[in-house]
């Protein structure tokens, strides 16, 4: 069988067999090379692009900073206050946190059958 086959192996393909053969090589290289041209133009663009966002990022960042330099030398100062301007509600709040913050709460043990009832400071 691998004899009768052999002749098959043997046979020289036509010329215009070839031609047909090196027409869809060439344009398989051709279509190779599209390919790597494409590649290498988008990475070669996203290199541009990170590069002009690198130097737009430090020329806005420099101005930035040049900016707020005059800023960052004043930004602390000493403010004034008027008890006069203050909220009275504000000010009725702080009191009365300040002072149940510092007042423990006492709760009384008892039964669970008993009933729950706050003791009253002024002693009612």
């Amino acid at each position: 069988m691998f004899r009768e086959r052999q002749q098959l192996l043997e046979e020289r393909p036509s010329a215009q067999t070839w031609r047909r053969l090196e027409r869809r090589l060439d344009l398989h290289n051709r279509r190779h090379l599209t390919v790597h041209r494409r590649a290498l133009a988008m990475a070669a663009a996203v290199l541009v692009l990170a590069v002009f966002l690198g130097v737009m990022g430090l020329q806005l960042g420099q101005r930035q900073w040049l900016s707020l330099k005059p800023q960052a030398e004043n930004r602390f100062y000493v403010e004034h206050l008027n008890p006069q301007d203050a909220d009275p509600d504000a000010i009725q709040m702080l009191e009365y946190n300040r002072q149940y913050q510092t007042t423990p709460i006492l709760v009384e043990e008892g039964q669970a059958s008993q009933k729950l009832v706050v003791k009253n400071h002024t002693g009612r």
